[in-house]
């Protein structure tokens, strides 16, 4: 049950940093799309621009290390979690560079780049497979669970779907993506998520 809480709140996150990306399932027949699977790309504008930048085990390991202590300063920031001033910034570049990091900016990159591949990653088959066949597939499940009630199943397709309303690019360098499912055990515990 933790487990599926603590999911539930990663996904929501996920949401308010309009950071909602899924996976594609190669070799699976999925059932019939659901009302918002023919959204059409090209109506849709970007979640979030970021710069793609490939990850290395020092970049991802410096994430790890950095983002409790980046946490704690965000929340206790007189800033507000989301804005940062120039003396919480200072401490964020501080706590980043003690990790290995350039500084705060890079954090967020690399934050972003993560959250990119997990968008797309299939925590119950293990492996990258795509953000549209991860929703449809999501939608699946959801219909298919015995234990929600039809009003969890429908708030949770509401949800999903709502994940549709914006559009992530594809990954350009896919060796982020073995990096993230070599480190996903960590990472999927780690409070850089938020």
């Amino acid at each position: 049950m933790t487990s599926l809480i603590r999911r539930a709140t990663f996904a929501l996150s996920v949401c308010i940093f309009t950071f909602n990306l899924g996976f594609a399932v190669r070799g699976q027949t999925l059932p019939e799309q659901d009302e918002l699977a023919t959204t059409q790309d090209k109506a849709r504008k970007p979640c979030i621009e970021f710069e793609q930048v490939p990850l290395t085990e020092k970049r991802i390991l410096g994430l790890l290390d950095s983002a409790d202590e980046i946490d704690e300063i965000r929340e206790n920031s007189q800033d507000g979690f989301y804005k940062t001033g120039p003396e919480t910034t200072a401490k964020l570049d501080a706590v980043a560079t003690k990790h290995g990091l350039a500084g705060y900016d890079e954090y967020k990159t690399i934050r972003a780049n993560v959250l990119l591949v997990f968008s797309g990653y299939d925590w119950v088959a293990k492996k990258y497979v795509g953000r549209e066949p991860l929703i449809r597939l999501r939608v699946a499940r959801t219909k298919a669970d015995r234990r929600m009630s039809e009003k969890e199943k429908k708030e949770e397709i509401a949800s999903l779907n709502a994940q549709r309303v914006c559009t992530l690019p594809e990954i350009k360098y896919t060796g982020n993506i073995d990096l993230v499912h070599k480190y996903y055990a960590r990472l999927d515990a780690s409070k850089f998520q938020k």
